[in-house]
């Protein structure tokens, strides 16, 4: 389990977890630019006199705030505790690391999730 990881670890699984953390916030950014598009499309859509949209606006927005507002805090805590040239990468970093990475998956999940069942109420593909 990696919350057990020493110091004696290799560099390999450093690196691993870091290319993964580094994947996973640019799954997220993807995430976000998807619930953009969708917002846009839902608004582009909106009928003035009939604001059935709304709520999928409402709930797509505060979900796409939700990915930020996760994403810039994980990154702002990730950054605290970076690498330095002389300590190189810390056991406490590398813990960091895989739990941030291990919510921006969870959040992503989350993201899919909402996206499916928005696209299925709205007949959308």
């Amino acid at each position: 389990m990696l919350l057990s990881y020493t110091v004696e670890d290799n560099l390999a699984d450093q690196e691993d977890i870091e290319a993964v953390w580094h994947s996973v916030v640019e799954e997220i950014q993807q995430r976000y630019n998807l619930l953009a598009e969708l917002i846009e499309w839902f608004e582009h859509h909106s009928d003035p006199k009939s604001p059935s949209y709304q709520p999928t606006i409402l709930q797509l927005t505060h979900l796409q705030q939700q990915l930020l507002n996760t994403l810039s805090t994980l990154i702002t805590e990730t950054h605290s505790v970076s690498p330095t040239f002389s300590t190189g990468v810390t056991p406490n970093r590398l813990r960091q690391v895989y739990s941030h990475t291990q919510i921006l998956q969870q959040l992503k999940q989350q993201v899919d999730q909402e996206v499916t069942l928005v696209k299925e109420r709205h007949a959308l593909d």
